[in-house]
């Protein structure tokens, strides 16, 4: 690479600088194509992507009571409690990305006095035991979070169906 010294200074030739650049350059792709292949061989296994959150303790919430405002892996979402046991949805509508919530009274728009889900984006709603799309514009439900009970504590583990949550534009980060 240093093709000669004269006086104390290191001079490189042009050749020399461009072998050494070259170098650098499969260097840099050979690490990059290895680093690539061995992620590929040795994937992430998705257990341990898994992110646990706590959300409530066991009894913390009533029967038809709701938690709201707490986030699932970076979406606003509501853990409620259903005479059947606990439901947890993520609540971004599919149609806008508003923030759905917790409708009490339920939505007499489209004569419905049980609690529900409701978007105010273009007044989407959604049944809060499933999901799916009761009124308006959305497209499609809204994703449902697995919960598992753990040392007396309910925990969001994963999403429910995560190929339909990949297949969710405002879902995408």
């Amino acid at each position: 690479m240093v093709e000669y010294i004269r006086r104390g200074r290191i001079e490189l030739k042009r050749r020399g600088l461009l072998k050494y650049l070259l170098g650098a350059a499969v260097a840099l792709f050979s690490t990059s194509a290895l680093a690539t292949v061995l992620r590929y061989l040795w994937p992430v296994s998705k257990a341990e992507r898994k992110e646990v959150i706590e959300v409530a303790r066991m009894g913390e919430i009533p029967v038809g009571g709701f938690k709201e405002r707490w986030s699932f892996r970076g979406f606003p979402a509501i853990l409620m409690r259903h005479p059947e046991g606990y439901k947890s949805f993520a609540v971004k509508c599919t149609h806008l990305g508003c923030t759905a919530s917790w409708r009490v009274e339920g939505w007499k728009k489209i004569g419905v006095s049980e609690p529900v889900l409701f978007s105010p984006c273009h007044d989407g709603v959604f049944d809060p035991m499933t999901g799916a799309v009761l009124a308006g514009p959305p497209p499609s439900p809204i994703p449902e979070i697995a919960l598992e009970e753990r040392g007396g504590r309910i925990v969001a583990v994963d999403w429910k169906d995560p190929d339909y949550v990949a297949s969710l534009p405002m879902y995408q980060k």
